[in-house]
């Protein structure tokens, strides 16, 4: 059999180490396509910041939560994107980025009044666009009335309410509450 010289165990060994150099290159390369994004996210009437809107880049699921400073960092992919600032109450407002590192948003309030809109139980809508009737309580009314759970004061003031408890336990805190349904 023919020995090997050192020289061949040395090449041998380079290969491996090559080929694991030419890996991280190519991993350093991919996370450089990503950079970071900053900026504040305030209103146009006040100038106060807004803790909790959201930024999403226009087209794909990335996007951030301002902090309570109204403050968000966000890492986007590198080239020219749009970012969609968004708040509840306010107007949604697009800004192209180009290469910036600070982009900040100033929204405004939507014209729309409160009186306008309805909060249901499963959304919120347009008064005009609401069909079916509206019961609403006003706090006054619920303090007024003694009882051991707020629910509880619903029974007797809105019209088809019924406020039931599952159990027999007096001021057990389960309760039921029924709408009357048409047979």
């Amino acid at each position: 059999m023919q020995k090997k010289s050192i020289a061949f165990h040395l090449l041998s060994l380079k290969k491996p180490a090559f080929l694991l150099l030419l890996l991280l290159g190519i991993t350093t390369l991919t996370f450089a396509q990503v950079r970071t994004l900053t900026g504040t996210v305030s209103t146009s009437d006040s100038g106060e910041t807004l803790p909790g809107a959201t930024i999403l880049v226009k087209g794909t699921a990335t996007g951030t939560v301002t902090d309570l400073d109204g403050k968000y960092t966000l890492q986007v992919p590198q080239g020219p994107l749009t970012l969609v600032f968004s708040y509840i109450g306010y107007e949604a407002v697009e800004i192209s980025v180009v290469d910036q590192a600070v982009v900040d948003a100033i929204l405004t309030p939507l014209s729309i009044s409160l009186d306008e809109v309805v909060v249901i139980g499963y959304g919120t809508i347009r008064k005009s666009d609401l069909t079916g009737s509206v019961a609403s309580v006003k706090a006054d009314d619920i303090v007024k009335i003694t009882s051991s759970n707020p629910v509880q004061s619903l029974q007797g003031r809105v019209s088809g309410v019924q406020v039931t408890s599952t159990t027999g336990t007096p001021g057990a805190s389960v309760l039921k509450i029924s709408r009357r349904r048409k047979k």
